[in-house]
């Protein structure tokens, strides 16, 4: 029982951290989704390939952006840079968890392709960005880094999300 008292001890003593963290993660975590599962194939879906992946690049530029500014302006670590930075560490679980861990390791061209392709431009920055809790914007080089991945991640999503309607419509074309 000693440990649950350390345990106890330790979260009352880190209260606000946790809550920092806690609606960090979630509410950047329900954002995302939010973005990636239901608005981009919305939006894509109700204006056709050739008006929706223009306006969702846009979008995705926006609140990537938005989202960073806000990080720099709250000065608060609300998504755990450091715990970020430790996926250096990961092993992976499964294939795609392998692959990922070793991308992570093999230099900041491959970080950026993996980080890019598994979170948004806003994480892959925040994560590439030299040092650690510093709020203050981005550098020349550190723009083309959030642009580069800004571009993966819309390429990505166009063809998972484009995929996924035609399979959809050819489903219902079926019926």
């Amino acid at each position: 029982m000693k440990w649950l008292k350390n345990l106890a001890t330790k979260i009352v003593a880190n209260k606000e951290r946790i809550g920092i963290l806690f609606f960090g993660y979630t509410g950047n975590f329900l954002m995302v989704k939010g973005f990636e599962w239901f608005l981009y194939p919305w939006v894509i879906y109700n204006l056709g390939k050739w008006k929706g992946v223009p306006t969702m690049w846009f979008l995705s530029l926006l609140v990537c952006w938005l989202t960073l500014v806000f990080y720099d302006w709250a000065k608060k670590d609300w998504l755990g840079i450091e715990a970020i930075k430790e996926v250096k560490e990961y092993e992976g679980k499964n294939i795609f968890g392998r692959i990922f861990a070793y991308a992570m390791n093999k230099g900041e061209i491959p970080a950026l392709i993996a980080l890019s392709l598994k979170f948004d431009p806003f994480i892959a920055i925040i994560y590439l960005r030299k040092g650690s809790n510093n709020y203050n914007g981005l550098t020349k080089k550190e723009w083309k880094i959030f642009l580069i991945s800004w571009v993966i991640g819309n390429i990505y999503w166009s063809i998972v999300v484009l995929t996924g309607i035609e399979i959809f419509d050819y489903i219902i074309n079926l019926f």
